[in-house]
């Protein structure tokens, strides 16, 4: 069982790395510096913020999802959120609805700041 979490978290490890190439290449304008393992410290503006740290799966990617609902298409949500099961689980889902993950960073306190485009749905 731990074999096949470890294959699905480098597997949505490597799928995010490649989502944030791609939204560098097409989307992004500002500087970008790759950290370790695919994540990405960038400056970006951002439309709307939600902090996630204080829930737990289902309710994280719940609460993900109606902060995305109040921002229009094209809008970046920036998202607070704790190390292991969100950080690997709302990056696939988000995608998965449609939208576009343009920047994951690491943050000093052991949580993580990922960056969404809204997609238009």
């Amino acid at each position: 069982m731990s074999e096949v979490k470890s294959e699905i978290k480098n597997g949505v490890k490597e799928e995010v790395k490649n989502r944030i190439i791609d939204g560098v290449k097409n989307e992004v304008k500002d500087e970008v510096r790759s950290g370790i393992k695919g994540e990405v410290k960038r400056e970006a503006e951002w439309d709307a913020f939600v902090d996630i740290t204080d829930v737990v799966c289902p309710m994280t990617f719940v609460k993900t999802k109606a902060a995305m609902e109040e921002i229009e298409a094209g809008r970046i949500l920036k998202i607070k959120m704790n190390e292991g099961e969100p950080v690997e689980n709302i990056p696939r889902s988000l995608k998965e609805e449609g939208h576009m993950v343009i920047g994951v960073e690491r943050n000093n306190d052991g949580t993580f700041t990922i960056l969404v485009k809204k997609g238009d749905l």
